[in-house]
């Protein structure tokens, strides 16, 4: 709806969106490189068509790329000319560059094996998927409180240029962010991952009132009950706890009394 929105959702979307110029080295081409330069944007590139004055009965096109990787014809047209097709032009990727996330959970739960696999391509400067690359990409947390479970397997062999990590999890409730590596190509960073509790099993006493006390003085400090789940991530959904007194009563006249998380 506005530019900030436009901006947002390049960002968030890496490598998704195509943007359409007249070639390379056209107004519409350098307006949008100078666009995504600034704003550090990375999209599909596809230059759409081009058209150039015959000269001595020839039309020179000098400056034709395709920066996306397929199986592409050229048509030429010219007014009420027939048009003429060229034979299959098969674009392959450049060399590899940089490593970029395709596919990226983005909630799990912990100590279980994340839903959705990790998927990290080996491309070219332009995006493209190096398919013939068989290097090892290297899986790390780049930010958050916690690590990988051991049994997880964070460096995996590319096939077809892509590495997939299908069985990681994490211990440790929070938010993460993962990055990936591979030798000297530009690493990468995925978005935001949110680890979630697990079921609760366990009380834990956070603080307990002092030693002694004076009757019908609220007991100092207050008493403190955590609700975990069995890798001591706090339970956050509501829910009571009771408190009971080992003979008497509290001054409410009761043995028990409850609170809610």
């Amino acid at each position: 709806n506005d530019l900030k929105s436009f901006v947002l959702h390049l960002s968030e979307n890496p490598e998704r969106i195509s943007e359409g110029h007249a070639g390379v080295g056209s107004q519409t081409h350098a307006m949008c490189t100078m666009l995504l330069a600034t704003i550090n944007a990375k999209v599909i590139r596809v230059a759409y068509r081009s058209t150039a004055q015959a000269v001595n009965g020839v039309a020179t096109f000098s400056t034709l790329a395709i920066n996306k990787t397929g199986t592409y014809k050229i048509t030429a047209s010219d007014g009420t000319l027939t048009t003429i097709a060229s034979g299959n032009i098969v674009v392959v990727p450049g060399v590899a560059t940089q490593l970029l996330f395709q596919a990226a959970p983005t909630t799990g739960t912990a100590g279980v094996v994340l839903a959705t696999a990790v998927k990290v391509a080996v491309a070219d400067a332009l995006g493209n998927v190096v398919t013939s690359d068989t290097s090892t990409v290297n899986l790390s947390i780049a930010t958050g409180p916690g690590t990988f479970t051991g049994s997880s397997t964070v460096s995996v062999a590319a096939v077809s240029g892509v590495a997939t990590f299908n069985n990681l999890a994490l211990n440790t409730a929070g938010k993460y962010t993962l990055g990936a590596s591979d030798g000297s190509l530009t690493s990468a960073t995925s978005g935001t991952l949110t680890i979630n509790a697990s079921t609760a099993t366990q009380l834990v006493l956070l603080q307990t009132p002092a030693a002694t006390a004076t009757a019908g003085v609220a007991l100092s400090p207050a008493a403190k009950v955590a609700v975990e789940d069995k890798f001591g991530n706090l339970v956050t959904a509501a829910t009571p706890v009771t408190l009971t007194l080992s003979s008497g009563a509290f001054s409410t006249g009761s043995a028990t009394i409850t609170a809610n998380t």
